[in-house]
């Protein structure tokens, strides 16, 4: 997976896993933020370039 690729990249040019970037990645990596970008990618009703939170 390409954003896993990134999360050890990441690790490897800051030499720890305690970076702002690997924080970062692994928050998108995890199952419960996958599904709720996924559900909001996904809706049929979202305007093409649309954001996917609205502020």
């Amino acid at each position: 997976m390409m954003l896993r690729d990134e999360l050890e990249e990441a690790r490897r040019e800051h030499r720890s896993k305690n970076n702002w970037e690997s924080v970062f990645l692994h928050a998108l990596l995890e199952r419960r933020t996958l599904n709720c970008l996924w559900r909001r990618f996904a809706n049929v009703n979202r305007p093409i370039n649309a954001p996917l939170v609205t502020l």
